[in-house]
């Protein structure tokens, strides 16, 4: 079965590792989409119309893979993503319908 894992992050700096490190686990593709806007934990409002704040914008990394590669990503790197909101959801590809 596949799924569809999504981590939210604010961290722009730690960007590369993230993808980095999904890499050296076979993950197959991975996307960074960036908000133009948003808040976190901290409930702070971050804007793109906010230069000085620009680095703090929302980034999700989006990876679809089997679940058994994902769920040994994650617990393996659970200290690494401890700032992170991370969601697994079910997905069937187009292909596989």
């Amino acid at each position: 079965m596949e799924v569809v894992l999504r981590i939210y992050s604010s961290r722009e700096e730690k960007l590369e590792d993230y993808l980095k490190l999904l890499l050296s686990y076979g993950i197959r593709g991975a996307v960074v989409l960036q908000g133009i806007g948003g808040f976190g934990k901290g409930r702070e409002f971050h804007t793109e119309e906010i230069e000085v704040l620009s680095y703090e914008l929302p980034v999700v990394i989006e990876v679809l893979e089997e679940r058994e590669k994902v769920l040994k990503f994650l617990e393996e790197n659970r200290e690494v993503l401890k700032d992170c909101f991370i969601t697994l959801e079910k997905v069937k590809e187009w292909g596989q319908l």
